[in-house]
């Protein structure tokens, strides 16, 4: 399954059907509009030897390339497998020259949010209970006066096309269930 090329997409009202899949599967488990309320430190990785795997190691190990900042998300409305209320998100924070601290305080600092997410689990197996964020971080949005942005997105006008706002993501997660035929 190649990477979505639009928020459209991943809406969790969108399926597709593969070839040689019995079911049709989605992009994403949930896609929420909400707030930041906390964050705390959650991991950090390190990939000994160019291993492809990472190992977990402490947050504020100084050899960490990355880590999990654990966000409590209070979930104004959620399309998908997802309930309002807090819900614990991984963030994943890389780059040198990034504290551990400014890594969790940058994170507290979000405030509104869109979230596209992973199921629990999925990436962040250290704590199942975490959702992730889609494309390893890049489908973290923020909400600055009712207009979607993805800062952490190279090209994210193209990834957002037209829903460009707080209400053309509603109206367009409210749409009926659609399954693509993507046998092709």
């Amino acid at each position: 399954m190649g990477l979505a090329q639009t928020l459209r997409d991943v809406l969790p009202n969108r399926s597709y059907q593969f070839a040689g899949q019995s079911e049709p599967v989605l992009y994403a488990a949930a896609v929420v509009l909400g707030k930041v309320t906390d964050a705390a430190p959650g991991a950090g990785f390190v990939h000994p030897n160019d291993a492809p795997k990472a190992t977990e190691v402490a947050f504020d190990d100084p050899d960490a390339l990355w880590r999990t900042v654990e966000a409590t998300v209070e979930v104004r409305q959620g399309w998908g497998d997802v309930s309002t209320g807090p819900i614990k998100v991984g963030v994943v924070v890389s780059g040198s020259g990034i504290t551990p601290a400014e890594a969790v305080h940058g994170v507290r600092a979000l405030g509104q949010v869109f979230l596209v997410l992973e199921e629990q689990g999925a990436f962040l197996t250290y704590n199942k209970d975490l959702y992730s964020v889609g494309a390893s971080g890049a489908w973290l949005g923020v909400i600055e006066d009712g207009e979607l942005r993805l800062p952490a997105m190279e090209e994210p006008e193209e990834f957002l096309d037209d829903i460009r706002t707080v209400r053309d993501l509603r109206e367009e997660a409210s749409e009926p269930d659609e399954v693509v035929d993507a046998r092709e």
